[in-house]
């Protein structure tokens, strides 16, 4: 903590929050913090690579959107209405779009107008009229690998839990910087915040990145 409970910009929402990690658990933090601050800064792995994320992700050569949206849709105006809304996914019958979720449909077509994450990122906050900002802990594109204690490694976010072994090391197929606006976000906070969340698949890969971790 930067700050006293007495600081005054305590009490106007002024104080300014960085949390960092991915999936269900940072979304569902997001929500709570709202109450304290109108000044968030949500930093999220983006090394997913499950089901409709994986298959974005794949098709439009972009970053899994998935712990994105949840992230987007907790902070927006509505978080209830937009939870539910982005959460959708389409029934089997509907084609290619058979198990997406709206939310991560709604990322794609933006980015596909756009010509870039950052712009549809940028897009989605105004348009969702969200409490403060969501941020991808890198913008390059990287895998996620588990080096286990029997020398067993695997790549893939979704592949590493399933092994059921100890992991030795967490590291990424490739070299990643940090997404700038992540790290002036965490340089300028009063408060930050890890977790909760899955220790080696959605908090460590956003550790990972030197300039985060610095």
């Amino acid at each position: 903590m930067a700050y006293e409970p007495t600081d005054p910009r305590y009490g106007r929402g002024e104080i300014k929050i960085v949390a960092i990690g991915g999936g269900t658990g940072l979304s569902t933090l997001l929500r709570g913090l709202k109450k304290y601050s109108k000044n968030i800064t949500a930093i999220v792995a983006v090394s997913d690579t499950g089901k409709s994320s994986g298959v974005i992700r794949k098709v439009f050569k972009t970053l899994p959107p998935g712990d994105i949206r949840k992230c987007l849709a907790a902070l927006s105006g509505d978080y209830r209405l937009m939870t539910e809304a982005f959460e959708y996914r389409f029934p089997k019958g509907s084609g290619f779009l058979t198990g997406h979720p709206l939310g991560n449909i709604w990322l794609a077509a933006l980015i596909e107008k756009y010509g870039s994450f950052e712009k549809a990122l940028d897009v989605s906050h105004h348009i969702l009229d969200t409490v403060g900002r969501v941020y991808p802990s890198t913008l390059d594109n990287v895998q996620l690998v588990a080096k286990y204690v029997d020398g067993k490694q695997l790549t893939g976010e979704d592949k590493i839990p399933l092994y059921g072994k100890k992991i030795k090391k967490i590291f990424f197929n490739n070299f990643a910087k940090p997404y700038k606006m992540s790290v002036e976000a965490i340089e300028n906070a009063d408060l930050i915040v890890i977790g909760p969340g899955s220790l080696y698949t959605s908090i460590v890969p956003n550790i990972l990145l030197d300039g985060i971790a610095r």
